[in-house]
């Protein structure tokens, strides 16, 4: 670790402090800084290094559903923010999920701003309309321990906007824009996700398969496998 740069007690402190109407400040200022290679480095180590701090972060942190490692570097527990780090495609690492839910087009609980540390993603941008993709629609309820999915009927999608983000972008996202995400594969992409408070109790879902009514979620980490997590990403930032 490097002292000149900021470490986890640093960034607890600092995200502790933020009120609801900060969220401008994080995403323009300490987003960028801390999406800087050697910050992040700094930050991730610094995890490691304090017991505590490992323990707190694998207690949330887990495989998402949708086929990424996401570890929640900074949660609820601190702070009204979350910071995430979302890794696709991580070495060494074996990710086997089949929920039926690879292409599923959706919004959020909450705005966030995400900057692209490795990789890049494939972004879409969605609406409904009379005409367009054909998907079933669901309403997903804020639960803790698993996602529910309440049919509304068949709804057709069109697209609005297709790009390609690469390492270096950072983008904004309003919790209602419908959105898909995806990474190429055999590339480790990675992005540092900071989320508002939460904006809604409920997010749509639109899938092109029927869905299950429910859906546990995944199981946290350890301590062990997160630093086993952390130590690989440590090698795609070197």
């Amino acid at each position: 670790m490097k002292n000149d740069l900021m470490n986890i007690v640093q960034l607890k402190s600092i995200m502790s402090k933020k009120t609801s109407n900060d969220f401008s400040c994080l995403s323009n200022c300490l987003l960028p800084e801390i999406s800087q290679p050697s910050s992040l480095i700094n930050i991730l180590e610094s995890i490691m290094c304090e017991e505590k701090e490992l323990d707190r972060v694998a207690k949330s942190s887990f495989i998402h559903n949708l086929g990424f490692i996401r570890v929640n570097i900074i949660g609820w527990d601190v702070s009204s923010y979350m910071l995430k780090l979302h890794i696709w495609n991580l070495p060494k690492i074996n990710i086997d999920i089949k929920n039926g839910n690879e292409f599923t087009i959706h919004n959020h609980l909450y705005d966030f701003s995400s900057s692209i540390i490795t990789g890049c993603l494939n972004f879409d941008i969605y609406s409904e309309s009379d005409n367009g993709i054909s998907m079933e629609k669901y309403i997903n309820p804020l639960k803790e321990d698993e996602y529910i999915f309440e049919y509304i009927g068949t709804r057709a999608l069109k697209k609005q906007l297709q790009v390609n983000l690469s390492s270096g972008s950072q983008y904004l996202l309003d919790h209602q824009t419908l959105h898909f995400v995806s990474a190429p594969p055999n590339i480790c992409t990675s992005t540092l996700c900071l989320q508002s408070p939460i904006c809604q109790r409920e997010t749509l879902i639109y899938s092109q398969n029927k869905l299950r009514e429910s859906l546990p979620k995944s199981v946290r980490f350890n301590s062990s496998s997160l630093k086993t997590v952390i130590k690989n990403y440590l090698k795609v930032l070197e």
